[in-house]
């Protein structure tokens, strides 16, 4: 990260008063371009608590509103007797393994002929299934962003698909109302491997560094 926008961001760590022009001081530092979809962490004066306050579009996670992720507490959940399944397509599908340097990223090859959607559940619309995002950690015990009552799992996957019905493809449906839905399944380690799981798992060795890529078939 730029040394003067660290510099600044610690001042608003000391300044609480001054957090409400954090963006605008961003901004305007001279010849800084900051590229958050890079420099964003998950710990440090560039983590979850302060990405609500580095970028104009991500406003809503200092509000405690539509943030990801969170700690998911059961007791504090609410109950919908009409709540109907979650369907999946079971199509299989083609893409390529991405190292992003933050995450792996599995993306769905762009010329699929038979896509995936997402539907059902609390979804009003249909989603057409893009992307897969890998977590895990350096430690066992500690991988997943999400937790469940305080409890981190070893690694978590997230799907993410975007509204067929209303967008043309995921850039567009981004930074749109009900634009991109986002599925997560928690990762136990167990001595059974998943078949299934190992189509893109087996690839990792490939893509050690950031920027590396390699396609994983169906």
């Amino acid at each position: 990260m730029n040394l003067i926008m660290a510099e600044k961001l610690r001042q608003y760590l000391i300044e609480p008063k001054l957090l409400a022009n954090i963006n605008e001081d961003i901004q305007n530092l001279n010849g800084i371009r900051a590229s958050w979809e890079e420099w964003w962490t998950y710990d440090g004066i560039s983590g979850p608590s302060f990405w609500g306050l580095i970028n104009p579009q991500w406003n809503m996670c200092n509000k405690g509103r539509r943030q990801s992720p969170i700690d998911v507490v059961p007791d504090k959940l609410l109950f919908d007797p009409f709540l109907r399944p979650l369907h999946i397509d079971k199509h299989k599908v083609s893409g390529t393994l991405h190292n992003t340097g933050q995450s792996l990223v599995f993306r769905v090859d762009k010329d699929t002929k038979q896509h995936v959607n997402i539907s059902g559940g609390p979804l009003a619309y249909k989603y057409q299934f893009e992307e897969i995002y890998i977590h895990y950690g350096t430690e066992n015990t500690r991988g997943s962003e999400h937790y469940i009552q305080g409890y981190s799992f070893p690694g978590e996957i997230q799907i993410y698909g975007f509204n067929k019905e209303l967008y043309h493809n995921m850039s567009e449906a981004q930074h749109k109302s009900q634009g991109i839905v986002g599925l997560s399944l928690m990762v136990q380690i167990g001595e059974t491997p998943n078949p299934e799981l190992r189509i893109i798992t087996s690839t990792f060795n490939k893509v050690l560094f950031k920027g590396q890529q390699v396609i994983t078939l169906e």
